[in-house]
């Protein structure tokens, strides 16, 4: 019986390409997030008045939640999955 990597991370029998995956995906996280604030430095010389826009303010929001998400990703990795049934 096959075993999908939901099944795997809820049981906690997660493979070494498992942690891989979860882990590359919150390292990816994390670069997403240093792209941002390289952007944001870049529109902050070039336009300082973009600061103050609404819009900013939900794409910095958005751009820590993806941190924060990265940083689970990569820390916790698959424990984070584990559950009982």
């Amino acid at each position: 019986m096959a075993h999908t990597l939901r099944t795997r991370l809820r049981e906690g029998r997660a493979t070494p390409g498992d942690q891989l995956l979860l882990r590359g995906t919150g390292l990816l996280a994390y670069g997403a997030f240093a792209a941002f604030l390289w952007t944001l430095c870049w529109l902050q010389q070039d336009r300082p008045r973009i600061a103050a826009h609404p819009a900013m303010f939900a794409a910095c929001f958005v751009a820590v939640v993806v941190f924060h998400i990265g940083s689970a990703l990569t820390w916790g990795g698959p424990e984070l999955f584990r559950g009982e049934r």
